[in-house]
């Protein structure tokens, strides 16, 4: 094993708090601390402030509030640790590692990019952005082309920002490629939002039923555009044939995955741009346990998805790309068997934790 650090990592939320950014600071901190290596998280979650340990991970959480007050309650945590020994600062985004910067200026501090954050940012702030970015010592960033898209929009040279992929969430229970079950099933799990296009993966999957294709497509997940979601599949009229279950308890996830055939994600960007998917830890997921994953072809996605090797990528906005990449897979199960095998092998041998987390620590 490596020498043993001591790292403190700072996150804005932190489950029970559901997202993104919430499930990549768990996962971060869980590889930290399955090394070997002494973990405490900074963070601000609903439920009792004080500090927990869960495994082998200590959680300090400063409770919730407006940005303002937990930004306050953070530095003051910080101000009573001036004195511990932490190797490094992990913030897992730029916004918590302001603090780190006024408090502890010599440690080495990583902060995480994901995307999203770093693009849609209020004018007034995006000067204290710029510091952070340009004052951190390494700026993991989860896709080559979110790293590219950062340069382009900051203008800023970011020589200690380098692409580093996220993990799976299931590298145990998904390690053996299990056989698919009879018939063509597809699975999507996200937050229901514009960018995920669910709406269109609902629209396409409607129209290949009405043509007399015999397939079921399960939906998991919340978010503002569920309502809208189900009014859309209520006017479908495909029975139950398409389901949109919100969202599912964490212990049946894997079983959906097992069943499903094909992972779809069409999804686009949003907001003029800024907002797209950074990498697709859900669509990660569905290629560790063998799920073909069809995905839009923008953002994260672009960079570990080979187009016709470990999966497909399509315009997010075609709805005949869509039904096409579709087709062609329920029309050949040999051609099925070859892309669930390579989109397994791939995420178990290049989507893990401990790589990620790795590649910081022997970077800083």
């Amino acid at each position: 094993m490596e020498v043993v650090v001591n790292i403190l990592l700072i996150a804005k939320a932190y489950p029970p708090e559901t997202g993104g950014i919430e499930t990549y600071s768990e996962e971060v901190a869980k590889a930290y601390a399955d090394l070997g290596h002494q973990v405490t998280v900074l963070t601000a979650h609903p439920g009792e402030s004080g500090c927990e340990q869960r495994g082998s991970v200590f959680v300090h959480n400063v409770g919730q509030g407006n940005q303002l007050k937990t930004f306050l309650r953070m530095m003051e945590w910080l101000r009573h640790q001036r004195d511990s020994d932490y190797n490094f600062v992990h913030a897992t985004s730029w916004r918590v590692g302001l603090p780190t910067l006024l408090l502890r200026p010599k440690t080495p501090l990583a902060v995480t990019i994901h995307g999203r954050e770093v693009f849609m940012v209020p004018k007034a702030l995006k000067p204290v952005m710029a510091l952070v970015l340009r004052r951190a010592k390494l700026l993991p960033t989860v896709s080559q082309p979110i790293l590219n898209m950062v340069r382009d929009k900051t203008g800023l040279p970011l020589e200690q920002a380098f692409s580093n992929w996220n993990g799976i969430s299931f590298e145990e229970e998904a390690r053996r490629l299990d056989s698919k079950p009879n018939g063509f099933n597809i699975f999507c799990m996200c937050r229901m939002v514009e960018r995920k296009n669910v709406a269109t993966a609902i629209v396409a999957v409607s129209d290949l039923i009405h043509q007399g294709v015999d397939l079921q497509f399960d939906i998991a997940g919340s978010g503002p555009e569920l309502n809208s979601l189900r009014k859309l599949l209520s006017k479908q009229a495909t029975g139950d044939r398409i389901k949109l279950h919100g969202r599912i308890p964490d212990e049946l996830v894997p079983e959906f995955y097992r069943n499903a055939h094909v992972f779809l994600h069409p999804q686009i960007a949003t907001e003029g741009g800024a907002d797209l998917e950074g990498f697709g830890l859900t669509i990660a997921d569905g290629m560790a346990f063998g799920c073909i994953p069809i995905a839009g072809a923008s953002g994260g996605p672009l960079d570990f998805i080979r187009d016709n090797e470990t999966g497909l990528l399509v315009d997010g906005h075609d709805i005949e790309a869509l039904k096409s990449c579709l087709t062609k897979l329920l029309q050949s199960g040999a051609r099925r068997t070859e892309l669930s095998k390579e989109a397994h092998s791939f995420a178990h041998s290049q989507l893990t934790w401990h790589r990620h987390v790795l590649n910081i620590i022997r970077k800083i």
